[in-house]
C-alpha cells in the first residue's frame, strides 16, 4: 500500500518536471511570461553570460533569443531529490538554436548542458496554493557545437511550421473547431 508521504513525493516530482517542461516551452515559443512563471519572484539564475535575478534574466533572454530564428530544447535524464518543501533537481538537456552566424550563414548552435535547480514549494497568499518553482538555477555547460546548415534549411510552404509566440498551434489545442 502506498503511503500519503509516497504520494506527496510522486506529486511533487510530477509538478517539478512540469515546471522544467514549461520552461522549455516558454523559451522555444518565446513566451517569456511563461518562463517567468517558472521562477519564484526572488529567484536567481546563472546562465553563464547572465547571472542575476529573474527580471534581468527575462531581459537578457529577450535580447539573446532575438538572435535566433528558432530554438528547441530536449530534456533528458532528470534526478530530483525532495526534502519537504525544497527539492534539488539535475536535468540534462540539449538546446538547439538556429540563426544566422556572424558570417551571414544559416547555422545551428547546439549546447549540451545540465540545469542544476533548487526548487521550493511556496504559497503565494498564505493559503493552500503552494507552488513548486525555481528558487535558484545554475546552467552547467558541458559542450557546444556550431554547424553550418546545408541547403536552405526550410520546409515547403504548405507544411505546418512551429512559430514563436501566441500564434503557435500549441496555444490553440483546446480551441473548438477545425
Amino acid at each position: 500500500m502506498t503511503s500519503s508521504v509516497d504520494l506527496d513525493v510522486i506529486v511533487a516530482d510530477h509538478k517539478i518536471r512540469s515546471v522544467l517542461a514549461t520552461y522549455c516551452r516558454g523559451i522555444d515559443r518565446l513566451d517569456l511570461d511563461l518562463v517567468r512563471a517558472c521562477y519564484h519572484p526572488d529567484a536567481t539564475d546563472d546562465h553563464g553570460r547572465y547571472r542575476g535575478n529573474v527580471d534581468g534574466l527575462i531581459d537578457w533572454l529577450a535580447a539573446t533569443l532575438a538572435r535566433f530564428d528558432r530554438t528547441m530544447h530536449f530534456l533528458g535524464t532528470c534526478t530530483i531529490e525532495i526534502r519537504g518543501d525544497v527539492a534539488a533537481a539535475e536535468t540534462y538537456a540539449v538546446a538547439y538554436h538556429r540563426g544566422t552566424n556572424p558570417a551571414g550563414q544559416l547555422a545551428d548552435h547546439v549546447v549540451g548542458l545540465r540545469y542544476l535547480d533548487r526548487f521550493e514549494r511556496r504559497t503565494a497568499g498564505g493559503g493552500d496554493d503552494a507552488m513548486w518553482r525555481i528558487a535558484r538555477r545554475t546552467c552547467a555547460l558541458e559542450w557546444r557545437r556550431d554547424d553550418a546548415v546545408i541547403g536552405s534549411g526550410e520546409f515547403p510552404a504548405d507544411y505546418t511550421m512551429g512559430k514563436r509566440g501566441p500564434d503557435d498551434l500549441v496555444y490553440s489545442l483546446f480551441d473548438v473547431g477545425e
